[in-house]
């Protein structure tokens, strides 16, 4: 997908091909991983993040399911990180034997 070239309101996407929402900024991706690991919906979301319209959330899980393969592609990739930076950072821990 282009830079810039979606078609949901209050979504967009920058030149890193990540797709963002609205002034607020936050990736489409965090609201949907949120969505599904805390089984909230989209009024709950608001709830939890009332700096976000409620039509900006919309729009988000809206280009989420015109896109899932390309968000959830992005999610297991943060995930993997996730997972690559807390083992470096559970290693740097560990005393060195002499």
């Amino acid at each position: 997908m282009s830079v810039g070239a979606v078609s949901c309101p209050h979504v967009s996407v920058g030149a890193t091909g990540r797709a963002r929402v609205g002034e607020s900024g936050i990736a489409v991706s965090q609201l949907v991983a949120e969505t599904t690991a805390y089984g909230w919906s989209p009024a709950e979301l608001h709830v939890q993040r009332p700096d976000l319209a409620l039509a900006e959330i919309h729009a988000a899980l809206a280009y989420y399911w015109a896109h899932a393969a390309e968000v959830d592609r992005e999610i297991a990739a943060e995930l993997a990180d996730i997972e690559r930076r807390s083992g470096k950072v559970a290693s740097l821990g560990k005393p060195r034997r002499p």
